[in-house]
């Protein structure tokens, strides 16, 4: 306490009493959901980070940096390589057990090296940093720090994430990017988590603690500099801060339409102000200062700025009406829609924004330099002190260093770029004053996070370097660069496969074949001695497919797959909560009256089943939190297309298992009464838990329970249901056969079961499981109940039922793909591989009501 004060002595004392060191999950999850862990791990950053706790002597410390010391300080950045990947992976604000690990480790790194509390809370600068290594090394330790304390202290993101951007600017970047230190990577994953631009859904699967943190940042004022932008730059900025946020920049989706590589780029470059003469740019002089046009043949701008100009105006005319709109992006020039023969000039908001013309329109982009100080000017005009918003200028060189290096080759890099970049933010900062650190951080464009692309995109072409190479010399190999385009995956994440899979040939590339070792490696692998001798294909089409056979055996040997469990993830999987966030549960807690939740859950979706378009429906039928996502899809699906077969009038009661999720989203208008059954299944402690049983609500909603496989299981009325959906109920009865028969014994005449069953999936007792059914085998199972078959939906194939059953959730398939229902091979009268089987199934009416 005499060093840390009372706050660390509580700090410590909290961390000695409940944060054990051993390994493994707590309470089964490897998260930190119990606050008085999340305490221990918050307090353990807080005595790094937080200058009050510190006794600080003068404003400088002495950091050591000798060739004695680096060893320590490679062995610390090696910790930092591989712990920043996983932060960068997973959701935001989010900490496992490891990670106290990790932070002991660094806290014995920074004992052996010297490093003082203070130096890396910033309170005192080293007195002999300069560009050296261990100044990089102070930097990224900094930021890696803040990032472990905003995950358990959300209400501080704000401010520790500010407080870091003058130190950021203090550094020469294009050192730092070839350094090997991620600090722009850690800096990106930070900027990801407590920027106001952060994904929303990866917040919302992340849980209540980031919600409140991503509050805490979405107060943050919006940055001057973009309120002052106009024109072209708006949408500009949308653009390429989508961009460049996305994981997979290539194929980014935008909100407001797809803009290809090549616009992209071209609006970078106009941005940047790099090659602007090829561009075909004309300056044009207006009362809202002198601004910069860009032609662009064969394209428009989307969005009228108000009624079409008079007829006989001129371009010129067009843009000095343009630079009188805050709003106007620019000028298209089409044909006049009453008289296609004649071309007429109308302003633009630029929504879409430089799409591709099928009339063949030419569009005029307006770019106006900004300051804080006033809405548009040129740098010429900027008063005295204050220069332009170099936001957007940097954002583009930079994009422009990062496109160039696309081929993976060192050769390309372009740190003159950089320099520039940096030079432009560093002399803007030096007239800004205090709002540097808020106005840089809170930009919508992706300053830091293309700089983290940057970083990961020289890391990985330097990784291709070998020992007799230079470094001009290792450009990625074409294939590399085309596949990596082709799967999705981001530099860091690229580099980590590539990796991964390059460790899994050293063990056996230096063993003789014949030796006892490179047997025993071998058989780790799991690959066959005949398949490692010769490949014999005899085309591209075929080794292809020979190499992911390879591949295949050599992951699952190895244990790289599966993916996931598709039914149980675990824990610390970071991918499998994001892909689950689709979709709105109808229960969000633990109380159970059925009645008082649909009546609420009816209440808030009371509006005419036709208000949806058919995605919308989609969605809304898909459960949150459920892993089985493509299961869960098809059954969407399925539910509507046979809703209109069911829905032609009003009906009484329906029945649903577990909850009523289904029924009450798409029966809502349609069913009078929505009813639960939940299993109950007698034990020899509690032989009376499988008896039937039932409770009514007010409003009619009733609980039933009970067991499906025993004389009277459901201890329901004969007759009582018009409609029972029970989806992927029977996979988990012993007694089939018996158990429709109990369903068919309480279905009205004419009415009608939604059903479904599993033909591929993995077993999982819940608390048993039985069967896979085959389409025919539902059929069989109808009509020996005596059942009429409606309709019967076998979607998949072998590529998405060995996909699924790997771990890969819906993300990973389009629409198409999860939902195609494949036409049988000639001969046989069902798909081969299909994942589920879905079918409706009529009892048919009496003769007396027919």
């Amino acid at each position: 306490s005499s060093r840390f004060g009372s706050k660390g002595f509580v700090c410590l004392v909290a961390r000695m009493a409940i944060a054990p060191k051993t390994g493994g999950p707590f309470c089964g999850v490897h998260r930190w959901p119990h606050w008085p862990r999340a305490v221990a791990i918050a307090c353990s950053v807080l005595l790094l980070t937080d200058s009050k706790a510190q006794e600080v002597v003068g404003n400088e410390a002495t950091l050591q940096c000798g060739s004695d010391e680096l060893t320590a300080w490679h062995r610390l950045r090696d910790r930092m390589r591989e712990q920043i990947p996983k932060l960068s992976a997973r959701l935001p604000f989010t900490l496992y057990r490891s990670d106290m690990t990790l932070l002991d480790h660094i806290q014995q790194d920074m004992g052996q090296l010297g490093i003082s509390d203070a130096l890396v809370s910033g309170a005192v600068l080293p007195n002999s940093s300069g560009a050296s290594e261990c100044a990089f090394g102070l930097l990224a330790l900094r930021i890696l720090l803040v990032l472990m304390q905003v995950a358990v202290l959300p209400s501080g993101a704000p401010r520790a994430a500010l407080d870091l951007v003058p130190a950021v600017l203090a550094l020469p970047w294009v050192h730092v990017l070839l350094s090997g230190w991620p600090v722009f990577t850690a800096l990106a994953v930070l900027v990801r988590w407590t920027s106001p631009y952060t994904d929303k859904i990866l917040v919302d699967a992340a849980g209540t603690h980031a919600r409140a943190a991503f509050q805490a940042v979405a107060h943050l004022p919006t940055a001057g500099c973009d309120s002052a932008e106009i024109g072209a730059l708006l949408k500009a900025r949308g653009h390429i801060g989508r961009h460049w946020r996305h994981r997979d920049p290539a194929v980014a989706i935008l909100a407001d339409g797809v803009i290809s590589v090549g616009s992209q780029a071209l609006i970078e470059r106009i941005i940047a102000g790099i090659d602007i003469e090829e561009m075909q740019s004309a300056v044009w002089g207006g009362t809202a200062g002198k601004c910069r046009w860009t032609e662009h043949p064969d394209s428009y701008l989307g969005g009228l700025v108000s009624e079409p100009l008079e007829e006989g105006q001129t371009l010129l005319e067009a843009m000095a009406a343009c630079d009188r709109e805050t709003a106007c992006a620019g000028v298209t020039v089409g044909p006049d829609p009453d008289n296609p023969d004649v071309l007429r000039p109308s302003l633009r908001h630029g929504n879409p924004f430089l799409a591709a013309s099928p009339s063949g329109e030419v569009s005029f982009a307006r770019w106006c330099d900004t300051s804080t100080s006033s809405s548009a000017t040129s740098f010429a005009e900027t008063p005295a002190g204050r220069a332009p918003c170099p936001f957007p200028r940097v954002a583009g060189l930079l994009a422009i260093t990062l496109r160039r290096l696309s081929a993976g080759n060192l050769r390309d890099f372009s740190p003159e770029l950089v320099i520039d970049a940096q030079g432009l933010l560093v002399d803007w900062a030096s007239g800004a004053g205090e709002v540097v650190g808020l106005e840089a951080w809170v930009t919508e464009w992706p300053l830091w996070e293309l700089l983290g692309h940057l970083e990961q995109r020289l890391t990985l072409v330097t990784s291709y370097t070998t020992r007799t190479e230079t470094l001009s010399q290792a450009p990625q190999p074409p294939w590399s660069s085309a596949l990596q385009r082709a799967l999705g995956f981001d530099d860091e994440a690229w580099r980590l496969a590539t990796e991964e899979l390059a460790s899994l040939a050293a063990p056996t590339a230096v063993l003789s074949e014949t030796s006892p070792e490179h047997e025993q490696a071998s058989a780790k692998t799991r690959m066959p001695a005949s398949l490692r001798k010769d490949v014999r294909c005899d085309s591209g089409a075929r080794c292809a497919g020979e190499f992911f056979a390879r591949l295949h055996l050599l992951l699952y040997g190895s244990g790289r797959l599966p993916l996931r469990d598709p039914i149980f993830p675990e824990s610390d999987d970071n991918l499998a909560p994001v892909m689950m966030e689709r979709g709105k549960a109808l229960v969000d807690g633990v109380d159970y009256d059925w009645g008082k939740m649909i009546r609420e859950e009816t209440d808030r979706t009371e509006v005419p089943l036709d208000a949806y378009s058919r995605p919308e429906e989609l969605d809304r039928l898909m459960p949150t939190g459920h892993p089985l996502q493509v299961d869960r899809r098809q059954l969407a699906r399925f539910v509507l297309e046979v809703r209109s077969l069911i829905a032609d009038k009003p009906i009484g009661r329906c029945l649903e298992w577990d909850q009523p999720f289904l029924l009450v989203r798409a029966f809502q208008g349609i069913c009078r009464w929505f009813d639960i059954f939940s299993y109950s299944e007698p034990t020899p402690e509690e032989p009376r838990m499988g008896m039937p049983g039932r409770h009514e609500y007010p409003h009619g909603t009733r609980h039933y329970w009970g067991d499906l496989e025993y004389p009277d299981g459901l201890g329901i009325e004969p007759d009582t249901f018009d409609l029972i959906m029970c989806p992927f109920v029977f996979e988990h009865v012993s007694r089939p056969f018996f158990a429709m028969r109990n369903l068919v014994h309480v279905l009205k005449s004419g009415g009608y079961i939604i059903w479904a069953a599993p033909m591929f999936q993995q077993y999982h007792g819940s608390p048993h499981d039985y069967f896979r059914y085959t389409p025919k085998g539902a059929k069989a199972l109808a009509e020996d109940a005596g059942l009429e078959v409606v309709k019967v939906y076998a979607p998949g194939d072998l590529a998405l039922t060995s996909g699924v059953l790997m771990g890969m959730m819906l993300p990973y398939w389009t629409e198409a793909q999860a939902l195609r229902e494949v036409e049988p091979v000639y001969g046989e009268d069902s798909p081969r591989f299909p994942l589920n089987v879905f079918a409706l199934f009529r009892k048919p009416p009496s003769k007396q009501n027919t």
